[in-house]
């Protein structure tokens, strides 16, 4: 179930920044874009399928229902309150230097939500031309892909660990 919400938000939230509508088989191809890390393709499959250790996955656990908590806002921790609504500095001082650096070279930073992230890839920019604008999509993918992974990372202390939250 979750994947196909993600798979859903992923294509509404397309459709509504770019005018397109991508098919399933075009966001999994986007994750695995040359334009993104390995690390970073690794993460952004398991996003897609929820497959962190966060959140409800606590919620049964006896004795560790406190895992499922943001730290810091004792809200659920999902990947869109780590992401995007989290009120540590860390998160908030990585997505205005991505802002920063996008508009050294663009205009029109949208507004980031939880299906514009995951599916980064997909970018659909213009030139004013009506052509597509690669470098501008080559840009985005590769700033917005490192943000989400380095808040991500963040958030437990190392790759190692983000990998293995759940098992400590």
């Amino acid at each position: 179930k979750s994947t196909i919400c993600n798979l859903d938000r992923v294509r509404f939230c397309t459709a509504d920044a770019f005018d397109f509508v991508p098919s399933d088989s075009m966001i999994w191809t986007s994750i695995r874009s040359t334009n993104l890390r390995r690390q970073t393709r690794n993460f952004l499959w398991k996003a897609m399928h929820e497959g962190f250790h966060i959140g409800q996955f606590w919620d049964h656990v006896q004795h560790l229902e406190h895992l499922g908590l943001c730290s810091q806002c004792r809200l659920p921790k999902t990947m869109e309150h780590i992401l995007l609504e989290c009120t540590l500095p860390a998160q908030q001082i990585i997505w205005k230097l991505t802002k920063d650096l996008w508009k050294i070279r663009f205009n029109g930073w949208p507004t980031p939500n939880l299906g514009l992230l995951l599916g980064c890839a997909l970018t659909k920019f213009k030139t004013p031309r009506g052509s597509q604008n690669h470098s501008k999509n080559r840009f985005f993918t590769i700033i917005v892909s490192t943000s989400m992974y380095l808040i991500c990372v963040m958030r437990v202390g190392s790759a190692a660990s983000w990998e293995w939250e759940g098992t400590r």
